[in-house]
């Protein structure tokens, strides 16, 4: 009887571990460095828009503050009290504004011109005209006054040192101011103010 010669039991040989190629490294880091770089420009896009809303709603309090505190302070009273210009510092908390201040006699346009027309007869009838519409442009220049206030974010940017101005304008009127119409004579008519915003930034 024979027999068979017993044979040892092997141990399995497992497949070699295959690791990451260099491509693949590269890949994943090219991937993992377009993401980080997307997230950065989300985060930077939101960051100024809330700066910039912060900023704006800012100015628009210190704008306000400031024509309430000149129509408080020359309300009722002459247009030749009015300084030409004025400047100066906000308080604390508001260390990068400043504002300024600067006022001019208010300019009517010259509208007889477009009434009358440019091919006119020179008639009676166009002559009054012309001379009440020029009774009322004087009037108006005399008894109202423009006061532009501008509020100026300091050093916005700091590379270029950039300063940006955000303005508004009111007007004061002066109603005691006498209106003298040709052919009826004087007629009499204090001060207001009413404001009127002229846009913002430059």
């Amino acid at each position: 009887m024979r027999t068979k010669p017993l044979r040892q039991a092997r141990p399995k040989q497992h497949k070699k571990q295959r690791g990451f190629s260099l491509i693949e490294v590269l890949v994943a880091m090219m991937i993992f460095a377009g993401s980080i770089l997307v997230i950065n420009n989300v985060w930077s896009g939101n960051f100024f828009r809330i700066k910039k809303a912060r900023r704006m709603n800012e100015v628009s309090l210190l704008l306000k503050q400031k024509i309430t505190e000149y129509e408080i302070l020359y309300t009722g009273k002459s247009l030749a009290e009015i300084p030409e210009k004025e400047s100066g510092n906000f308080g604390e908390g508001y260390t990068n504004y400043s504002w300024s201040m600067s006022s001019r006699e208010f300019e009517m346009p010259n509208l007889a011109s477009a009434i009358t027309g440019p091919e006119s007869d020179g008639g009676g009838g166009n002559e009054m005209i012309a001379l009440l519409t020029q009774t009322m442009s004087d009037y108006l220049n005399k008894s109202v006054k423009e006061m532009k206030v501008t509020v100026i974010v300091k050093g916005f940017s700091s590379k270029k040192k950039k300063n940006l101005e955000y303005s508004a304008t009111t007007l004061f009127v002066d109603y005691d101011q006498e209106l003298s119409i040709p052919g009826i004579g004087g007629l009499g008519g204090g001060a207001g103010g009413g404001t009127n915003n002229d846009g913002g930034g430059n």
